[in-house]
C-alpha cells in the first residue's frame, strides 16, 4: 500500500500523518474477478492537538497508534489504542507506552474523520477486474474495513507538532 503524508501547521501545535501496513496486519483473498477499492478521507481531517496541559513540559517525542473502524458508510465508529509486538514495530510497545493523553488527543481527533465507503467490486465471471467498479453487471458491496495510524507528538521551542503516520487497512470482520 502506498504511503501518504500530510503535515498540518497552526499556530498551536502541528500535526503530520501517513498510511502504513502493521508486521500483523490482517489481509484477506479476492477473487480473480474482485477488486478492492480504499475509500480516500473526505473534507480536511481533523487533526490532534499535543495535549495542552503538556505542552512547555519539554518531554521527548512521543508516539502512539490508534486502530480505528470505519463502518460501511464510511463514518469512524470505534477507535483503540494499538501496540506494537517488538521494537521493530512503527507503535511503541507494551512497556514504553506514553502518557495516555496522547492516545486520548489522537483517538479524539480520528473519531471525527469521515472516509469514502471502501468496496468490494465484484465482476462476472471471466471478467478481469479493474479499479474502476464499473461496467454491466459488476456488483458493489460496500464494506467495513479498519485502519491504523501512527502519530509522533514533538514538543519544542518552535511549539508542539504531531506526526501522524496510517499503519494499515484491513477489512472488519
Amino acid at each position: 500500500m502506498a504511503s501518504c503524508a500530510q503535515n498540518l501547521r497552526h499556530d498551536k501545535p502541528r500535526v503530520e500523518f501517513q498510511l502504513t501496513i502493521p508486521k500483523n496486519a490482517e489481509s484477506y483473498a479476492e477473487n480473480e474477478n474482485q477488486a478492492f477499492l480504499l475509500g480516500e478521507r473526505v473534507g480536511e481531517p481533523q487533526s490532534p492537538v499535543y495535549p495542552p496541559e503538556l505542552v512547555g513540559s519539554h518531554l521527548p517525542p512521543q508516539s502512539v497508534c490508534v486502530e480505528f473502524d470505519i463502518d460501511e458508510t464510511g463514518n469512524v465508529v470505534a477507535a483503540r489504542p494499538l501496540l506494537g509486538q517488538s521494537d521493530d514495530d512503527d507503535c511503541p510497545i507494551q512497556n514504553r507506552q506514553p502518557d495516555t493523553r496522547f492516545f486520548i488527543e489522537a483517538r479524539k481527533a480520528v473519531l471525527l474523520w469521515k472516509f469514502e465507503p471502501a468496496r468490494m467490486c465484484t465482476y462476472p465471471t471471466g471478467t478481469k477486474a479493474d479499479q474502476g467498479c464499473e461496467g454491466e453487471n459488476v456488483t458493489v458491496e460496500r464494506v467495513p474495513i479498519r485502519l491504523a495510524y501512527h502519530f509522533d507528538f514533538t514538543s519544542g521551542s518552535a511549539g508542539s507538532q504531531v506526526k501522524a503516520s496510517a499503519l494499515s487497512a484491513d477489512r472488519a470482520k
